[in-house]
This record gives structure tokens, sequence and C-alpha cells, in this order.
């Protein structure tokens, strides 16, 4: 990630925050009728790097919300297994966040959702687990 001439360091997993944004572009392109439109924002704010996922789509329904994250929970009730999705996605994701000494966050209403992932400066964050880096993105 650039923030101007110099890149920004981030310690952390590449594989796993790629796993994060595979999941959360995935849903943005499975969850909303087909040519929605898909955006993806990345920004340096004060002590952290941000990645917004935004959509078009429907929205998710209020009641929904705030069990999006939670395991094997599901906005669509329709969905069977067989026809994708676990219901994990989101509760992975947010694992994955967290151990990266983040957070990811949703704003959603009809006609818009955004996920946005908040990952610490270097040095910012706890110390890293045995296998991720320090990267420059």
């Amino acid at each position: 990630m650039l923030a101007g001439p110099r890149p920004v360091r981030l310690r952390m997993d590449p594989l796993r925050i790629r796993q994060v944004l595979d999941n959360l572009l995935t849903n943005a392109a499975v969850h909303t009728p087909a040519g929605t439109k898909v955006a993806v924002e990345v920004r340096v704010a004060p002590g952290s790097a941000e990645v917004r996922v935004a959509d078009t789509g429907p929205g998710i329904p209020p009641d929904d919300r705030a069990r999006v994250f939670d395991r094997f929970y599901r906005v669509d009730k329709a969905r069977s297994r067989d026809r994708g999705g676990s219901g994990l996605g989101l509760a992975v994701a947010q694992s994955l966040v967290r151990a990266h000494g983040g957070r990811i966050e949703l704003d959603s209403e009809p006609g818009a959702t955004a996920f946005t992932v908040r990952l610490p400066l270097n040095g910012n964050g706890p110390p890293a687990a045995p296998g991720p880096e320090t990267t420059a993105v």
C-alpha cells in the first residue's frame, strides 16, 4: 500500500489478509445482483491502514447486521450448503483480522453495504505470531 511516495509497513500474514479480502469480495459478488458495482478503497488513517469493500446491492437487513459475524449465520436462509457457503466466511475473516490486532466493521443500508478492515500500522499492534512477517503493501 502506498501513502504518498513511501510504502506503508504492516505486521501481517499476507496470506491470511488475502483470505479476508477474498471473502469480502466473493460475498459482494455472490450476494448482489449481476452488474452490481463493487468498489475497493485503500487508505491510511491515523494509526491504521484501512481497506473498504463496498457494493451497491440490496443491503443487509437491520435484524441481520448484528449477527453476520456469527459462525454458521446466513442472511439468506434459503441458500443451502450445496449452493455454496457454510456461513463461516465472515466469522473467519473477523477472527483473522482480530489476530492481527485489527477490526472489521459493517455499514449497511438499503442500496449500500460496506465492510471496512482496519489494521494497525507497524508497531501499533500486538507482537506478530510466528510466521507473519512485516510486509510492505
